[in-house]
C-alpha cells in the first residue's frame, strides 16, 4: 500500500511540473472562442497576395521579396510557413514583429521542373487573425 502511495504522489508530482514547462514560450494564436478584441491582437497585412512572374525559361530559380506590416497592437509571430510543392521555397522572419514594424517573406520559384502555366501557393501561419493568409505565384514557364 506504501508502494502504491508513493508512485501515485510521484506520478502527480511529475504531471504538475510538466503542465508548468509546457505554459512557458508558448505562441498565441487567437480562436474563435478567445475574449480578446481583434483590436488587441496582431494583424498581417500583405503588400499584395499575388506574384505573377510572367514568362520565365525553363530551369531558371526566380526570387522575390514580399513585404508585410504588422499594424495590430501586439507582437506578431509567423509560427510556419507552407508551400504547395517542393519547387517554392520561403525564407520568414524568425523573430516577432513589434506593431506597426514591417519586414518580408523571400519567395523563391525552382522552374526545373516545371512547364506551361503553373500556379503554386505559400501558405503562411502567424498569431494574426485570421492565422492564415495565402499568396499565390503565378509564371507560364517556356
Amino acid at each position: 500500500m506504501k508502494f502504491r502511495s508513493t508512485i501515485i504522489f510521484f506520478l502527480y508530482f511529475l504531471s504538475c511540473n510538466l503542465n508548468e514547462s509546457a505554459n512557458k514560450n508558448h505562441i498565441y494564436i487567437p480562436s474563435k472562442n478567445n475574449n480578446r478584441s481583434n483590436f488587441d491582437q496582431p494583424n498581417i497585412k500583405f503588400s499584395k497576395l499575388e506574384l505573377n512572374f510572367g514568362i520565365v525559361n525553363k530551369g531558371q530559380v526566380i526570387s522575390r521579396y514580399i513585404t508585410f506590416k504588422n499594424d495590430g497592437k501586439r507582437d506578431l509571430v509567423i509560427s510556419n510557413v507552407k508551400s504547395s510543392c517542393g519547387c517554392t521555397i520561403v525564407n520568414w522572419p524568425k523573430n516577432p514583429i513589434a506593431p506597426n514594424n514591417s519586414d518580408s517573406l523571400l519567395l523563391e520559384l525552382n522552374t526545373s521542373s516545371l512547364n506551361g502555366k503553373v500556379m503554386k501557393t505559400v501558405t503562411i501561419i502567424s498569431n494574426s487573425k485570421p492565422n492564415t493568409k495565402v499568396i499565390t505565384i503565378n509564371a507560364q514557364i517556356n
